[in-house]
């Protein structure tokens, strides 16, 4: 965290009690994610059982979501690490299964 915080200010001059407080919200956005890809619940499984009874009769019907592409993520120089490049935009695309190409703050 130290580390984090020290290079952090170097290249934000925001002070390392911002910086601090940024990176642990950083940590709880990460494994809030982590939790979520660990429960599965973001692929939205739906199973509909088949019922031949039914006029018409409706067949086994099974669905999940996929991650569909690349996501880019801008990094900001106001919130380097909550909202930035480790913030909950990469957390959110890596927890779906999506890439994520970040295009750096100058």
């Amino acid at each position: 965290a130290e580390a984090v915080v020290a290079v952090a200010d170097a290249e934000t001059a925001l002070g390392p009690g911002r910086l601090t407080g940024e990176l642990a919200r950083t940590a709880y956005q990460l494994r809030s994610f982590a939790d979520v890809v660990d429960e599965g619940e973001y692929l939205d499984v739906t199973i509909d059982h088949a019922a031949p009874d039914l006029t018409p009769p409706r067949p086994d019907l099974r669905r999940y979501k996929l991650p569909l592409g690349v996501v880019a993520v801008y990094s900001a120089s106001n919130f380097p690490l909550a909202f930035s490049v480790p913030g909950g935009d990469t957390a959110s695309a890596l927890a779906a299964g999506c890439p994520v190409v970040v295009k750096a703050h100058p």
